[in-house]
């Protein structure tokens, strides 16, 4: 299976069978099938935004978000409803930080059980771009730390892609990876967290940088029905 994408060509080497494609791009195929991200595709998830204002919006290829004046530990989400509805899940995504920041703004994907600010939830997210971090708690409370991979950034720049995967397991055991090509993945050791997803998708956060921005861009969303990390 090829996925190509706008300046990204990846083949993915465990060749899953995709629940939900969010800007797939296989060679000779028309785009935006299968494409929740764009006017041509279905349209966006559910909003939910604990504090401060987010921009979401369809462009080239991509959703970006523009999140700020969220408190810490806040996650300003897009939510879907969760098919398959039971363990194992395996969702991930790239996505691209745009600009300098010396704050804590971060940008990721998430389950949740539900799409208020109070559902709770897992999150794994680049975070001040110097590493990938994965927390629980609720939408407007994530404070939890599950544990974090510095991925070598160093300097709060985001270049290139970055990808990022986060399992459902088995009841209540889940797993975050994160990769530098979308092939190679490292993964935390489990996470044990109460919890059974209704819902998965996207957020972006100033996580108490105030209007230093949570922005950026995510080039896709996908959700197989099996533990690719197996």
């Amino acid at each position: 299976m090829t996925f190509t994408r706008q300046h990204l060509v990846r083949r993915d080497r465990e060749s899953p069978e995709w629940i939900h494609k969010f800007n797939r791009r296989v060679i000779g195929e028309t785009p935006h099938t299968d494409d929740k991200f764009f006017a041509d595709g279905e349209p966006l998830g559910t909003q939910v935004t604990p504090a401060g204002t987010v921009t979401w919006t369809k462009q080239d290829d991509r959703l970006y978000v523009n999140a700020i004046n969220q408190a810490a530990n806040d996650a300003a989400a897009m939510l879907y409803a969760l098919t398959p509805s039971s363990s194992p899940v395996t969702m991930d995504t790239a996505i691209q930080r745009l600009g300098n920041s010396a704050s804590f703004p971060g940008m990721g994907i998430l389950l949740t059980d539900g799409t208020t600010t109070t559902s709770n939830g897992v999150i794994v997210f680049v975070y001040q771009d110097v590493e990938c971090d994965v927390w629980s708690g609720t939408i407007t409370a994530m404070t939890t730390s599950l544990g974090n991979t510095a991925i070598g950034q160093g300097n709060r720049t985001m270049s290139g892609h970055h990808y990022l995967r986060l399992i459902w397991d088995s009841s209540n055991t889940f797993r975050a990876g994160f990769s530098k090509d979308g092939e190679n993945w490292n993964y935390n050791a489990d996470d044990s967290v109460t919890l059974t997803p209704t819902h998965y998708g996207v957020f972006g956060t100033a996580w108490g940088g105030g209007t230093v921005a949570g922005s950026g861009a995510f080039e896709y969303l996908r959700v197989a029905d099996s533990d690719l990390s197996a």
